[in-house]
């Protein structure tokens, strides 16, 4: 079985963790926290995306818009909230692997909501998406 360089670093810290415990006297409690802080070394990964939102007729970014990413097919994590800032970008993340299933939704006042699934993060340049203005300019489809 060939190792990966995270699994290393993650067994090396496993075995700093093994030597400390074995030199001080520890109760349970310490015992429980130290491990589960190591245990959350290891979460060195997530369901990331970064999203510049613009209005679709102008190509201007859109500040103040919401977005909830849900996620479809993962562990369990619940939902993220977020708002692009002044110039329209957006950093959304859930605690989960980027091999899990989410949803981005985008509402802004006058405009048509924007939802796309993701069936794992995508990698590389940040995403774009565009709103529509809706016709009777109120939010939502």
């Amino acid at each position: 079985m060939k190792l990966t360089k995270p699994a290393m670093a993650r067994m090396a810290r496993s075995s700093q963790l093994i030597s400390v415990l074995g030199r001080r006297s520890m109760n349970s409690a310490h015992v429980a926290l130290v491990l589960g802080v190591a245990m959350l070394s290891g979460c060195d990964r997530f369901f990331t995306l970064h999203v510049g939102v613009t209005d679709c007729r102008s190509k201007q970014p859109l500040a103040g818009v919401k977005a909830v990413l849900r996620l479809d097919r993962g562990y369990g994590e619940p939902d993220a909230h977020g708002e692009t800032d002044s110039a329209g970008h957006l950093r959304i993340l859930i605690n989960e692997p980027p091999s899990s299933w989410a949803t981005l939704t985008l509402e802004h006042p006058g405009y048509r909501s924007w939802s796309k699934q993701f069936r794992g993060a995508p990698q590389g340049d940040p995403l774009t998406a565009c709103l529509e203005k809706s016709a009777t300019g109120s939010a939502g489809r």
